[in-house]
Protein backbone atom coordinates (compact mmCIF):
# COMPACT_ATOMS: atom_id res chain seq x y z
CA UNK A 1 0.00 0.00 0.00
CA UNK A 2 1.05 3.67 -1.32
CA UNK A 3 1.48 5.93 1.50
CA UNK A 4 -0.04 9.49 1.26
CA UNK A 5 2.28 12.39 1.57
CA UNK A 6 0.81 13.16 4.82
CA UNK A 7 1.23 10.33 5.75
CA UNK A 8 4.73 10.08 4.60
CA UNK A 9 5.97 13.58 6.80
CA UNK A 10 4.47 12.07 9.71
CA UNK A 11 6.27 9.01 9.40
CA UNK A 12 9.99 10.65 9.01
CA UNK A 13 8.93 13.41 11.27
CA UNK A 14 8.71 10.82 14.15
CA UNK A 15 11.92 9.16 13.15
CA UNK A 16 13.67 12.38 12.89
CA UNK A 17 14.25 12.18 16.81
CA UNK A 18 16.91 9.70 16.63
CA UNK A 19 19.00 9.22 13.16
CA UNK A 20 21.20 6.99 14.39
CA UNK A 21 18.93 4.33 14.58
CA UNK A 22 16.39 4.83 12.44
CA UNK A 23 18.30 6.17 9.53
CA UNK A 24 17.06 3.44 7.08
CA UNK A 25 13.44 3.35 7.73
CA UNK A 26 14.08 7.85 7.72
CA UNK A 27 15.67 7.51 4.56
CA UNK A 28 13.50 5.32 2.61
CA UNK A 29 10.70 8.31 3.89
CA UNK A 30 12.74 10.82 2.91
CA UNK A 31 13.57 9.54 -0.22
CA UNK A 32 9.69 9.33 -1.39
CA UNK A 33 9.06 12.77 0.14
CA UNK A 34 11.44 13.96 -2.07
CA UNK A 35 10.51 11.74 -5.30
CA UNK A 36 6.88 12.47 -4.87
CA UNK A 37 6.44 16.47 -3.11
CA UNK A 38 9.87 17.91 -2.92
CA UNK A 39 7.96 20.73 -1.28
CA UNK A 40 7.22 18.45 1.72
CA UNK A 41 10.78 17.44 1.67
CA UNK A 42 11.93 20.89 1.91
CA UNK A 43 9.68 21.66 4.82
CA UNK A 44 10.72 18.41 7.03
CA UNK A 45 13.81 19.42 6.34
CA UNK A 46 13.50 22.72 8.47
CA UNK A 47 11.01 21.71 10.56
CA UNK A 48 13.31 18.91 11.92
CA UNK A 49 16.63 18.94 13.90
CA UNK A 50 18.16 17.13 10.37
CA UNK A 51 19.41 19.79 8.64
CA UNK A 52 19.35 19.82 4.54
CA UNK A 53 23.09 18.24 4.36
CA UNK A 54 22.56 15.03 6.33
CA UNK A 55 18.78 14.46 4.94
CA UNK A 56 20.28 14.47 1.47
CA UNK A 57 23.01 11.85 2.78
CA UNK A 58 20.08 9.82 3.44
CA UNK A 59 18.32 9.80 0.72
CA UNK A 60 21.57 9.13 -0.85
CA UNK A 61 21.71 5.66 1.39
CA UNK A 62 18.46 5.06 0.88
CA UNK A 63 18.68 5.19 -3.12
CA UNK A 64 22.00 3.52 -2.76
CA UNK A 65 21.28 0.30 -0.78
CA UNK A 66 17.34 -0.10 -0.52
CA UNK A 67 17.10 -2.51 -3.23
CA UNK A 68 20.07 -4.18 -2.52
CA UNK A 69 19.78 -7.79 -0.60
CA UNK A 70 21.70 -6.70 2.32
CA UNK A 71 20.65 -7.66 6.06
CA UNK A 72 19.31 -4.27 7.59
CA UNK A 73 21.32 -5.41 10.96
CA UNK A 74 24.63 -4.97 8.66
CA UNK A 75 23.55 -1.16 7.49
CA UNK A 76 22.40 -0.31 10.69
CA UNK A 77 26.15 -1.82 12.18
CA UNK A 78 27.87 0.31 9.71
CA UNK A 79 25.69 3.23 10.22
CA UNK A 80 24.54 5.50 7.68
CA UNK A 81 28.22 8.19 7.65
CA UNK A 82 29.69 5.28 6.11
CA UNK A 83 27.23 4.15 4.11
CA UNK A 84 27.26 7.17 2.40
CA UNK A 85 30.65 7.36 1.72
CA UNK A 86 30.88 3.69 -0.16
CA UNK A 87 27.21 4.38 -1.89
CA UNK A 88 28.15 5.98 -4.94
CA UNK A 89 30.73 3.43 -5.48
CA UNK A 90 28.99 0.22 -4.79
CA UNK A 91 28.59 -2.23 -7.73
CA UNK A 92 27.96 -5.98 -7.45
CA UNK A 93 31.57 -6.40 -7.87
CA UNK A 94 33.14 -4.66 -4.94
CA UNK A 95 29.85 -4.84 -2.69
CA UNK A 96 31.16 -7.17 -0.16
CA UNK A 97 34.71 -5.24 -0.60
CA UNK A 98 33.64 -2.02 0.03
CA UNK A 99 30.84 -3.33 2.94
CA UNK A 100 33.69 -5.01 4.98
CA UNK A 101 36.41 -1.81 4.69
CA UNK A 102 33.09 0.39 6.19
CA UNK A 103 32.58 -2.12 8.86
CA UNK A 104 36.73 -2.91 9.62
CA UNK A 105 38.04 0.72 9.25
CA UNK A 106 36.41 4.40 10.74
CA UNK A 107 35.29 7.36 8.59
CA UNK A 108 37.72 9.19 8.16
CA UNK A 109 40.22 6.16 7.10
CA UNK A 110 37.27 5.24 4.84
CA UNK A 111 36.42 8.73 3.41
CA UNK A 112 40.79 8.46 2.42
CA UNK A 113 40.46 4.93 0.80
CA UNK A 114 37.15 6.01 -1.53
CA UNK A 115 39.25 9.28 -2.55
CA UNK A 116 42.55 6.80 -3.29
CA UNK A 117 40.04 4.53 -5.08
CA UNK A 118 38.31 7.74 -7.17
CA UNK A 119 42.03 9.08 -8.14
CA UNK A 120 43.17 5.59 -9.09
CA UNK A 121 40.15 5.08 -11.93
CA UNK A 122 40.24 7.77 -13.11
CA UNK A 123 44.31 7.46 -13.57
CA UNK A 124 43.31 4.01 -15.48
CA UNK A 125 40.75 5.98 -17.16
CA UNK A 126 43.26 8.23 -18.69
CA UNK A 127 46.05 5.59 -19.37
CA UNK A 128 43.62 3.80 -21.38
CA UNK A 129 41.92 6.54 -23.67
CA UNK A 130 44.62 8.96 -22.96
CA UNK A 131 44.23 12.63 -21.63
CA UNK A 132 40.92 14.38 -22.30
CA UNK A 133 38.86 17.22 -20.72
CA UNK A 134 37.38 17.05 -17.71
CA UNK A 135 33.75 16.76 -17.61
CA UNK A 136 31.59 19.71 -17.17
CA UNK A 137 28.12 19.93 -15.97
CA UNK A 138 26.50 23.14 -17.67
CA UNK A 139 23.86 24.83 -16.03
CA UNK A 140 20.45 25.40 -17.93
CA UNK A 141 19.84 28.95 -18.71
CA UNK A 142 18.60 30.69 -15.61
CA UNK A 143 20.18 28.48 -13.41
CA UNK A 144 23.57 28.81 -11.24
CA UNK A 145 25.48 26.59 -8.98
CA UNK A 146 26.81 27.26 -5.35
CA UNK A 147 30.22 25.43 -4.40
CA UNK A 148 30.80 25.28 -0.97
CA UNK A 149 34.34 24.12 0.15
CA UNK A 150 35.45 23.11 3.96
CA UNK A 151 39.23 23.21 4.78
CA UNK A 152 40.44 22.69 8.32
CA UNK A 153 43.90 22.58 10.22
CA UNK A 154 44.88 20.40 12.61
CA UNK A 155 47.54 22.96 14.78
CA UNK A 156 45.20 25.85 14.57
CA UNK A 157 41.65 24.46 14.91
CA UNK A 158 40.93 26.64 12.46
CA UNK A 159 37.99 25.60 9.95
CA UNK A 160 37.41 27.70 6.97
CA UNK A 161 34.16 27.72 4.98
CA UNK A 162 34.20 29.28 1.22
CA UNK A 163 31.54 29.59 -1.01
CA UNK A 164 30.92 30.43 -4.24
CA UNK A 165 27.46 31.12 -5.99
CA UNK A 166 26.59 32.14 -9.45
CA UNK A 167 28.61 29.23 -11.16
CA UNK A 168 27.28 28.25 -14.85
CA UNK A 169 29.50 24.84 -14.96
CA UNK A 170 30.30 22.76 -12.79
CA UNK A 171 33.38 20.16 -12.88
CA UNK A 172 32.12 16.37 -12.34
CA UNK A 173 35.04 15.37 -11.20
CA UNK A 174 36.26 15.59 -7.53
CA UNK A 175 37.85 18.98 -7.23
CA UNK A 176 39.93 18.08 -3.89
CA UNK A 177 41.75 15.06 -6.89
CA UNK A 178 43.02 18.07 -8.51
CA UNK A 179 43.91 20.74 -5.88
CA UNK A 180 46.09 21.31 -2.89
CA UNK A 181 44.18 22.79 0.52
CA UNK A 182 47.78 24.58 1.54
CA UNK A 183 47.28 26.55 -2.49
CA UNK A 184 43.68 27.49 -2.03
CA UNK A 185 43.44 28.92 1.70
CA UNK A 186 46.52 30.62 -0.05
CA UNK A 187 44.82 32.27 -2.57
CA UNK A 188 41.13 32.73 -0.19
CA UNK A 189 43.47 34.60 2.47
CA UNK A 190 45.80 36.45 0.36
CA UNK A 191 47.63 37.87 3.18
CA UNK A 192 44.60 39.43 4.93
CA UNK A 193 44.46 37.02 7.44
CA UNK A 194 46.94 35.65 9.79
CA UNK A 195 46.51 31.79 8.74
CA UNK A 196 50.06 30.57 8.40
CA UNK A 197 49.41 27.00 8.53
CA UNK A 198 50.72 24.69 6.44
CA UNK A 199 48.60 21.53 7.35
CA UNK A 200 45.20 22.54 5.44
CA UNK A 201 43.08 19.73 4.76
CA UNK A 202 39.93 19.18 2.87
CA UNK A 203 36.84 17.64 5.55
CA UNK A 204 35.54 14.33 5.14
CA UNK A 205 32.17 14.48 5.34
CA UNK A 206 31.82 12.94 8.81
CA UNK A 207 33.65 16.22 9.61
CA UNK A 208 31.25 18.62 7.62
CA UNK A 209 28.46 16.79 9.42
CA UNK A 210 30.18 17.35 12.60
CA UNK A 211 30.75 21.16 11.61
CA UNK A 212 26.60 21.75 10.14
CA UNK A 213 25.96 20.57 13.56
CA UNK A 214 28.48 23.03 15.42
CA UNK A 215 27.12 25.98 13.44
CA UNK A 216 23.40 24.89 14.31
CA UNK A 217 23.95 24.81 17.79
CA UNK A 218 26.05 28.34 17.31
CA UNK A 219 23.11 29.95 15.86
CA UNK A 220 20.27 28.40 17.90
CA UNK A 221 22.05 28.38 21.67
CA UNK A 222 20.53 26.20 23.93
CA UNK A 223 17.40 27.99 24.47
CA UNK A 224 16.82 28.57 20.91
CA UNK A 225 17.40 32.25 20.61
CA UNK A 226 21.60 32.30 19.92
CA UNK A 227 22.36 32.40 23.51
Amino acid sequence: MTLGIKALYDKAFALSGDVDDNFLELGKYLRQLQDRDPEMFQKIVVSTNLGRRKAYYLVEVSRAFDPLPIPRSRLRKIGWTKLQLIGKHVTPDNLEELLQFAEENNAKELERHMRGRSRAMSDDSKTAGGAHEPEVLIAPEGVEFTVTTYVRSDSTYLEIVNVRDGLTSLPLSDVRDDMDANALVAAWNDGKMPLGATDWRFMTRAEIAEHGAAEEIDVDGPDGNGS
